[in-house]
């Protein structure tokens, strides 16, 4: 089974997400930061990423551009709630050219990260033919 990072700053969000991703047989990990995230990248394979964009010590859209140069086979999935000053949509766009593979807006159902998770992962098993 797939390999899965889950980066968030957001305990509540990135607890229920191992949650439901463990459940769906998928081996999962976590870190609270893109920093440390990048950290657990360079000393394991993963076959997905899951970021937030806005959290401290390095934003979502600074792992995703630092594992596109790293590891571009790993697969992407970004999340944002927008924030204050920020539009959702754009922001999911923005990550978008940057070569993340899909987007979440915040809040979402537990059951759409599932079902975006398949997609993404179906989508890389086809290319890999």
């Amino acid at each position: 089974m797939s390999r899965i990072l889950i980066i968030d700053d957001d305990d509540h969000i990135r607890l229920i997400a191992q949650k439901h991703l463990e459940l769906c047989g998928y081996e999962v990990d976590t870190a609270i930061n893109g920093r440390t995230g990048l950290e657990l990248t360079e000393l394991n394979h993963y076959d997905l990423v899951v970021t937030d964009i806005f959290m401290p010590d390095q934003d979502g859209l600074g792992v995703i551009i630092e594992l596109n140069r790293q590891q571009p086979l790993t697969k992407i999935i970004v999340m944002t709630g927008g924030g204050a000053r920020f539009d959702t949509t754009q922001l999911l766009n923005m990550a978008k050219m940057l070569k993340a593979d899909s987007g979440l807006a915040k809040p979402f159902e537990f059951d759409q990260l599932i079902t975006t998770v398949k997609s993404v992962l179906a989508e890389a098993s086809e290319q890999e033919c």
